[in-house]
């Protein structure tokens, strides 16, 4: 039956804006987190006979919605695909009902939608955040007329402190008090290094509440274990020396924490004790034993000297990691073990992090905003305990 889809009003027009503001578009996202095909990956997953494909379904959507025409096969496609997801429908009703789209907000709609977060005060909290930056967007600085007076709107704006890094609004208001001109004001790096920041807080403050809330998950598990207190993934996060650049490197912390975990001697480095465990694993499953290689590969991924490490690898490296994790304290695990996630997700983040904060240098940010930047992942952890109903006891 069609009566639960929505019509499509070909009659009316909706206004379109491009460009992002704190919420990136997922296809960034992914990008920066090295898995540019994760949405295809979790499309697919997804994916229903009668769905249109990926390919054709991507290459829609990133257009703009002048370009957006779809012959009628496609469109029934689409309107199944809605239908067969009923947690989609609010996203497409929503979506319909505003007057401008924002390719970010339906985008995060869409994946808020979904069963990201196990707490529902989670998903509240971030479409409250999505709601604010659409107001911002698509009604408050369309209005405000100059560069001058948008820039101030943002400075003073709720989720300039909200999302946006430490430091930001008072940043933007120097900025507006020592420039007049709109061009040298549009090409001054003082901006441009508050927007890049900006848009790296939002992702690590994102990444807190999703740590908080499959934590909380296994809370009595973490109580007994004494971890109850723990700011879970923050010796992952990169830390300024003492020389001008000179930072922490978040990749080689996690393999040392996962040589800790599977007991290897301290007298052999975590790249030799954890690229054997790598190869044998990689042994057991049929393939060559090439210590050598694997040992090379992990020394390659801490100095970032050739490439980034490839998802597969990672959840290879993981598994090996679980297992002997497991067998070390007589535990029987499997390649498929929630462990397994758990280590994965830890390499990534770290080696994300080592990621971001080398592209910030690179930008020209110097090592104060970028410490700022990091620190947000803390102070928006507590935030989420805090309105999670387990607040972190006061350091």
């Amino acid at each position: 039956m069609e009566s639960n889809l929505l019509p499509f009003d070909d009659t009316r027009s909706i206004l379109y804006r491009e460009g992002c503001l704190y919420f990136l578009p997922l296809a960034t996202v992914f990008e920066l987190m090295h898995m540019p095909n994760a949405q295809k990956h979790l499309y697919e997953q997804a994916q229903h006979p009668g769905w249109l494909t990926w390919k054709t379904f991507s290459k829609w959507f990133q257009r703009p919605p002048s370009a957006m025409q779809m012959r009628p096969s496609q469109l029934g496609k689409l309107l199944r695909m809605l239908r067969s997801r009923p947690s989609m429908q609010p996203v497409l009703e929503d979506a319909l009902a505003k007057d401008v789209l924002w390719r970010p907000y339906v985008e995060w709609s869409g994946m808020l939608a979904g069963s990201l977060f196990a707490h529902a005060q989670c998903t509240t909290y971030w479409k409250a955040r999505l709601q604010d930056e659409w107001d911002l967007v698509c009604r408050q600085l369309p209005i405000a007329g100059s560069l001058r007076a948008r820039v101030a709107l943002l400075a003073e704006s709720t989720l300039a402190r909200e999302l946006g890094c430490p430091g930001t609004p008072e940043r933007l208001l120097a900025l507006l008090a020592t420039t007049e001109d709109d061009d040298a004001l549009l090409k001054h790096t003082t901006l441009h290094h508050c927007r890049i920041a900006d848009c790296v807080s939002v992702l690590l403050r994102f990444a807190a509440w999703l740590v908080v809330d499959g934590s909380l998950i296994n809370w009595q598990l973490l109580a007994q274990d004494g971890f109850q207190d723990q700011l879970f993934m923050e010796q992952f996060l990169p830390r300024v020396g003492p020389q001008p650049q000179q930072w922490s490197n978040p990749l080689g912390d996690c393999l040392e924490h996962f040589a800790r975990l599977c007991r290897s001697p301290s007298n052999v480095s975590s790249c030799a004790a954890l690229g054997q465990l790598w190869a044998q694993h990689q042994y057991h499953k049929g393939q060559i034993l090439d210590l050598a290689s694997k040992q090379r590969s992990l020394r390659d991924w801490i100095s970032g000297t050739k490439g980034r490490p490839q998802p597969a690898n990672v959840r290879s490296l993981a598994q090996a990691v679980s297992l002997a994790a497991g067998a070390v304290r007589g535990l029987e695990t499997t390649e498929d073990d929630p462990l397994v996630d758990s280590l994965a997700h830890m390499l990534h983040f770290a080696e994300t992090c080592r990621f971001l904060q080398q592209e910030m240098t690179r930008a020209g940010l110097p090592d104060r905003q970028i410490s700022q930047v990091f620190a947000c992942y803390g102070q928006e952890y507590r935030r989420a305990r805090q309105l999670l109903g387990v607040p972190l006891p006061e350091s």
